[in-house]
């Protein structure tokens, strides 16, 4: 198991370095985008992810789940391509195929993990699996950052070349892993049986399904408002490169988070209060000298996320992990696009700092709302 962990953090940190991976807004809005335009692109990309989301998660359930990953990395090379091009209708198909990328994967790594521990029996484990593995992704993505806010100052056509070229790299690990327990394909015949089945589970399970509406409220909120921050920074008047460093110093805070877990047991409410009031007082100032508070913030809020994650997996009874997982990324990605468009209406009609005073306000009411959700949910896992 442990050779299989060790491959798995290093694809994770390989599909995560991609220097256009957060910088993206700033190509679009060097290319004479608005921050509404952008936001009409990230709802493509969300809108692709959308719909593809429960058929692929289907997919992961039907066929080897390694290979699905592989596949993902294909279609976003492809992507990517199309982003060479430039203009605003490429970028939009660069986005189809990114969407369709994070629709293969979503759910179908946490399967992958979960699935690989049950088989040692160690499944009660998957938190601080997932949680490690989630802080090597963020350092991949802090890392990327910081280059490609320096190669950007020179091309961003060589941001979107070094990505492609990650991206291949990334493939090699999932070459070389052989997970321990071989799912063959079923048959494309029983598609319809995963998917009722899923459907099933998340009608029957209550705690499962109150978790899912917990869940996509709270973490599509400030999913949508995390594709602001590169033109927030702009807006403050720092160069790409200093933005680059900033959001790499703000993504190496979840890094951090992912490995600190074990000091906020039963506090997810308490880290979304908290996280609520830092982002409205850091709109509020609206300085430079605000971005240490939205660290805290961001921190606050990814240590709450991977709780909910973890406690999310722990509820689902039947098989048809990926699937289930896919239903709630379905429910995210419908909620993540309704506040994108938001925050881009807000962005420019009241400026991009309105993007941080929204989410806290908002956050806030949700926060509150959670803790009331939660004290109803039994047996609870950590």
């Amino acid at each position: 198991m442990q050779r299989f962990l060790i491959k798995f953090y290093i694809f994770r940190f390989l599909e995560a370095f991609k220097l256009v991976g957060i910088i993206f807004s700033l190509l679009f809005a060097a290319g004479g985008l608005n921050p509404f335009q952008i936001s009409l692109l990230i709802s493509i990309w969300s809108a692709t992810q959308m719909i593809c989301e429960v058929p692929f998660g289907v997919m992961a359930d039907m066929y080897p789940r390694r290979n699905v990953l592989i596949l993902a990395i294909l279609v976003f090379i492809a992507g990517m391509f199309m982003w060479l091009k430039g203009g605003f209708i490429f970028y939009a198909l660069g986005f189809v195929f990114w969407g369709m990328k994070n629709a293969l994967m979503s759910g179908t790594m946490e399967a992958f993990v979960y699935d690989e521990l049950k088989m040692y029996g160690s499944e009660s484990g998957y938190e601080k699996v997932n949680g490690g593995a989630d802080s090597i992704f963020w350092i991949g993505i802090t890392l990327s950052t910081i280059l490609g806010g320096i190669v950007a100052n020179i091309s961003y056509n060589y941001v979107i070349w070094a990505t492609i070229l990650t991206a291949i790299i990334s493939a090699v690990p999932l070459l070389l892993l052989k997970p321990a327990q071989i799912i063959k394909s079923t048959r494309e015949s029983k598609y319809l049986a995963t998917l009722k089945s899923a459907f099933y589970e998340m009608k029957s399970n209550k705690i499962l399904l109150r978790l899912t509406v917990i869940f996509c409220l709270l973490f599509a909120l400030y999913g949508a408002a995390d594709e602001f921050w590169p033109l927030i920074y702009k807006s403050l008047n720092f160069s790409p490169t200093t933005i680059g460093i900033i959001l790499a110093a703000g993504y190496g805070i979840f890094a951090l988070a992912g490995n600190t877990l074990h000091l906020y047991k039963n506090k997810e409410t308490l880290l979304l209060i908290a996280s609520a009031l830092l982002f409205i007082f850091a709109g509020v100032l609206n300085l430079q000298i605000s971005i240490p508070i939205i660290f805290l913030g961001l921190y606050f809020i990814k240590v709450a996320h991977l709780k909910f994650d973890a406690t999310f997996q722990h509820t689902i009874e039947t098989g048809e992990r990926a699937t289930v997982s896919s239903l709630k990324s379905l429910v995210f990605e419908i909620i993540y696009m309704i506040f994108v468009l938001t925050f881009g209406a807000i962005s420019n009609r009241f400026g991009l700092i309105w993007v941080v005073t929204m989410l806290g306000i908002l956050l806030l009411g949700l926060g509150v709302a959670s803790g009331i959700i939660i004290k109803k949910l039994p047996n609870k896992n950590d």
